[in-house]
């Protein structure tokens, strides 16, 4: 409730006019992400207090999640529901919503299995360079990127081309990130 009240405190204190302002004002602003990671502690505790509930219910919350993020994506979209003429749904509801989605497809993912190389290989790669995905992504590659490309004069085809890149680059950066700092790191945090 705390970071919920920094938010109503931000849209109180702040005249949120675009998606670009909403973007560097709030969302990439670290105290009022705070709640994301609660709400991840809080689904741990839930599924180590109540496993059988956790378990019971994975494809019920699986749906929630589907139906929230549906919302989010498209019905958000469709109904018009912009920073600039809805700035509380943005200011203070988007945000906890999109991490309570994620926070349904939990007990799902959770216990999904499978031996299937072909699906296995990419998530546990993508899981052990997730923590350095999250450190350069926007902070550095993102940032970079911005400043050699003007999105105004870009066209919609040369954008997905310059997301491949994007994409690209985070995944090898990280990899390598992760290579040669964390898992060396990790290593030394095991051995003592």
């Amino acid at each position: 409730m705390l970071f919920i009240g920094f938010k109503i405190a931000y849209q109180l204190n702040v005249q949120t006019t675009t998606l670009d302002i909403w973007n560097v004002s709030l969302k990439s602003v670290t105290v009022y992400r705070l709640d994301a990671i609660f709400i991840g502690v809080l689904c741990s505790w839930i599924s180590m207090n109540y496993e059988k509930k956790w378990k019971k219910f994975k494809f019920t919350s699986a749906l929630i999640a589907g139906l929230i993020m549906m919302f989010m994506y498209y019905g958000m979209g469709f109904l018009r529901i912009l920073p600039e003429t809805y700035p509380f749904v943005w200011n203070v509801l988007y945000l906890p919503l999109a991490s309570l989605s994620i926070a349904f497809l939990l007990p799902w993912f959770s216990q999904l299995e499978t031996s299937i190389s072909i699906l296995k290989t990419p998530v546990v790669f993508i899981s052990k360079i997730s923590y350095s995905i999250y450190l350069l992504h926007y902070s550095i590659i993102m940032q970079l990127l911005l400043l050699f490309i003007d999105r105004e004069k870009t066209s919609l085809l040369q954008l997905h081309f310059i997301t491949a890149i994007y994409l690209s680059i985070t995944i090898v950066t990280s990899y390598f990130l992760y290579r040669f700092y964390e898992h060396p790191m990790m290593n030394l945090r095991d051995k003592n």
